[in-house]
């Protein structure tokens, strides 16, 4: 989705000997690592998340149909030509403050539950837990009766470490937009979206993947609008790291990034082959998850020794979707498996139905009752760019009265 941005620095194609420096492996490295990482964890974590949504309450996660795959590209390319006007007519310092409340809130609640687990244990084992339920309720306007449950958010008093912690998380990316903050709640973002965004049918993700691979490339080579986004958007939907880490150390501000669509949208295709594999059940192989793994980390390696080589931003999914379709396709032939991993299909139909997703898109990373007052416009990937043009409008327009063009976009949209 986003473009891996470089982590070259000064070098042409015929000095090799300067173009794998130190820093140069060090930012490879961390990115490769904070890129192949999530995926594993959250393709293995996404066979939990499938059980638990077959319960008759579960909305844990979100389903990729026939239509939706089809039509993200497009909608996708509407929020990044948004979020491109967005910057191209308004204060940086308006966009910064919107996203900065965004990225508060998402990345306290994914960092919350990527913990949870781990971190409850901290809780002080002579203090007594109690568990709280929140239930929100809708009614009719002259009613006082509830009549339908909005939503619904069960904690319990030993959450207080985690969420300290995720707290803690969020409030130095807001204060100071540090790196190492960045990544922290880009990883939590990247793995809860591959653990709870679910293609229905292997066919659907090809799909997905090739239309997405035609939305990169066209985005990066085309138009300089990926790249001017993803070197703007400061928002943790990418990971980073210091191009001269060595010299400077934690306070580096010059880092190379890989958005984090790179690493979900494969890492959801992975996810469905994880699950394919624990379908056909033979003594415990992962042979098409590993396949398409090893695919993975080979089309990342090709990004970036093609970034570093013609020193210019690359569409890593260029690289990344010919390697992760066409290896699980072609051992699935090899196999004899390949017309039912075509007809594989692990969510029963009234599930499918139930947690189908919508377009305009919003990923389910925050609890139900966030999602009445919220719609996530930084991960929306239709509304974002309008939404965020809306609120940015209106703000403008307060400030200046006299800027009537910016009432008249606000009219518009």
């Amino acid at each position: 989705m986003s473009q891996a941005d470089g982590a070259l620095n000064g070098t042409l194609a015929s000095n090799v000997t300067r173009i794998f420096t130190p820093d140069v492996g060090l930012t490879t490295g961390a990115l490769f690592l904070m890129a192949i990482i999530p995926i594993y964890i959250g393709a293995h974590k996404s066979i939990k998340a499938l059980k638990e949504s077959l319960e008759p309450d579960a909305t844990d996660i979100t389903v990729f149909r026939r239509d939706e795959a089809v039509m993200l590209p497009i909608y996708a390319s509407c929020a990044l030509f948004g979020i491109f006007l967005v910057f191209k007519i308004f204060a940086a310092e308006h966009i910064n403050m919107l996203l900065s409340i965004y990225a508060l809130l998402i990345g306290t609640y994914t960092v919350f539950f990527l913990i949870r687990s781990h971190a409850v244990r901290l809780f002080p084992r002579h203090l007594r837990n109690t568990h709280f339920t929140l239930i929100l309720t809708e009614s009719e306007s002259d009613s006082p009766i509830p009549q339908k449950e909005s939503g619904r958010f069960q904690f319990e008093r030993r959450d207080a470490v985690p969420l300290a912690i995720a707290l803690s998380v969020g409030l130095v990316y807001v204060c100071s937009k540090h790196w190492v903050a960045n990544n922290i709640i880009s990883i939590a973002i990247a793995i809860a979206g591959i653990e709870h965004l679910h293609l229905d049918r292997a066919i659907n993700g090809c799909v997905l993947l090739c239309g997405l691979f035609v939305y990169d490339v066209f985005w990066v080579f085309g138009t300089g609008v990926m790249v001017f986004v993803a070197t703007n958007f400061d928002a943790p939907v990418k990971v980073v790291f210091p191009r001269d880490f060595l010299t400077n150390g934690f306070f580096s501000k010059d880092v190379g990034m890989l958005g984090l669509g790179d690493i979900v949208v494969p890492g959801i295709f992975l996810a469905l082959l994880l699950r394919f594999d624990n379908k056909l059940d033979r003594n415990g192989s992962r042979l098409y998850f590993w396949t398409g793994y090893v695919a993975y980390i080979i089309g990342l390696l090709a990004t970036f020794a093609v970034l570093y080589i013609f020193r210019h931003a690359q569409p890593a999914l260029l690289y990344l979707v010919p390697t992760c379709l066409g290896f699980p396709l072609a051992m699935a032939l090899i196999k004899g498996d390949f017309n039912e991993l075509m007809a594989y299909k692990d969510i029963p139909l009234e599930v499918e139905e139930r947690l189908g997703c919508s377009i305009p898109l919003v990923l389910p990373l925050l609890p139900s009752f966030l999602r009445i007052f919220i719609d996530l416009p930084v991960l929306s990937f239709f509304s974002c760019g309008v939404q965020l043009l809306v609120f940015l409008s209106l703000v403008d327009a307060l400030q200046n009265a006299s800027a009537t063009w910016n009432w008249v976009a606000f009219l518009l949209l």
